[in-house]
């Protein structure tokens, strides 16, 4: 936080300015070690940033965070000491949310700080796992080898989300530009013909009456019903972040046909990756459990690997662990099991990760074939049906007319 100051000199005259320090306590330590004598201290005021206030859009995602760590192992692997290619990275960081980020960490390495702990002051941009292998690299000496592998697991983590968001982003368009059509159709066209109808007395089809009492109905408990489902959404929203929530409705997500699946071998190819990578730098069976587990977003593997930490820390091998939780499949665990007989696990880990995410192209392709055709066909005949009502409406009124 940024602390502005008044205080006095060794001459007695008054000088002002700011320090970036973590309290109040530390700028008066930092204002005694330079010889003034405080008569004020006040948190400076500034407006939020961007990314502060909108930190989805504006602030740091996982993508900056790839490419910092890539061009800071290939800057470091160029004989660039660990400074001066944090010093140059700030320069050309474009996004201000990151650069402030890089500031920090710098800020930290200059002060004596290991990069470790220096990155590990900014907890929301590098996760436990991150800081965790930043450790072990720092003292193996081998940080550009751990960066690579670090900048590959997060590359797969991205691309499987990406693979996850493409296969529900057609079909939320379709949905989406069905509904508006729907909308303008039943709000624009719909009151016009009534209002015709009623003029002439034109006798209606069942069609176009089931319709207008839909209207009918949407303009007397439309706000009604509107406010329900905002009320229930809300208290959906609010039960799913507390503890219990978080863990029903990631069950129930997992039940779900063909999603549950692409979730399922997503989860299973982060958390082999995740393993592989952590064993790799050197980390135990126990530790790589444990932070695999703070890496995991999805509440039913977090309780999975939990129960499968806990036997591990009684002394139990890893493949009877995974056995007795009854959520991981018999590969993983008969995988895990010829990995810790030969001596392999980790590249046993990696050949699972590939599999798991060469089936969850497989089942996201086939979703995505089987999802878009139905979509296609309800908002059709959605669309359909009221342009069957509103057509054949207009064709009896001037038969009548007639």
């Amino acid at each position: 936080m940024a602390i502005e100051y008044v205080a006095y000199n060794e001459a007695g005259n008054i000088v002002a300015g700011a320090l970036e320090v973590e309290s109040s306590e530390r700028a008066l330590e930092a204002l005694s070690a330079a010889n003034l004598v405080v008569f004020s201290l006040k948190k400076q005021r500034r407006l939020p940033s961007l990314s502060e206030l909108m930190p989805t859009l504006f602030g740091v995602k996982p993508s900056d965070v790839i490419t910092f760590t890539r061009e800071l192992d290939s800057l470091l692997s160029s004989g660039i000491t660990l400074l001066s290619s944090l010093r140059v990275l700030y320069e050309v960081t474009e996004k201000k949310a990151f650069k402030e980020v890089i500031h920090s960490v710098m800020r930290e390495v200059e002060s004596g700080n290991s990069f470790s702990q220096a990155c590990s002051k900014q907890p929301s941009v590098f996760l436990p796992f991150y800081i965790r292998l930043l450790q072990v690299a720092e003292g193996t000496g081998e940080l550009t080898k751990i960066l690579a592998d670090i900048v590959i697991h997060m590359e797969k983590q991205k691309a499987l989300l990406s693979k996850i968001r493409r296969a529900t982003t057609y079909p939320a368009i379709v949905l989406a530009v069905g509904i508006v059509a729907a909308v303008i159709l039943t709000t624009v066209a719909l009151p016009a013909l009534t209002a015709l109808l009623a003029e002439y007395r034109a006798k209606m089809p069942i069609s176009t009456r089931i319709l207008i009492g839909f209207g009918d109905f949407s303009k007397a408990y439309g706000k009604y019903v509107l406010g329900f489902v905002v009320v229930l959404a809300l208290f959906v929203w609010r039960y799913i972040k507390t503890s219990s929530g978080e863990k029903r409705w990631h069950r129930s997500i997992l039940k779900i046909p063909v999603i549950g699946r692409i979730i399922y071998n997503s989860q299973m190819a982060r958390l082999c990756s995740s393993l592989a990578t952590l064993l790799g730098g050197g980390l135990s069976t126990s530790e790589a459990i444990r932070l695999s587990i703070e890496a995991s977003d999805n509440a039913s593997f977090q309780e999975g690997l939990t129960g499968v930490y806990r036997e591990v820390l009684t002394g139990s091998r890893l493949e009877p662990a995974i056995i007795k939780q009854n959520f991981f499949p018999r590969l993983f665990s008969q995988t895990v099991g010829i990995g810790e007989e030969t001596g392999s696990l980790r590249v046993n880990l990696s050949g699972l990760a590939t599999f798991y995410e060469q089936e969850t192209d497989r089942v996201t392709a086939r979703a995505t074939d089987l999802i878009e055709p139905i979509m296609i066909l309800i908002i059709g005949v959605i669309v359909g049906f009221i342009g069957v009502a509103i057509i054949s409406a207009i064709y009896g009124m001037i038969s009548q007319i007639r």
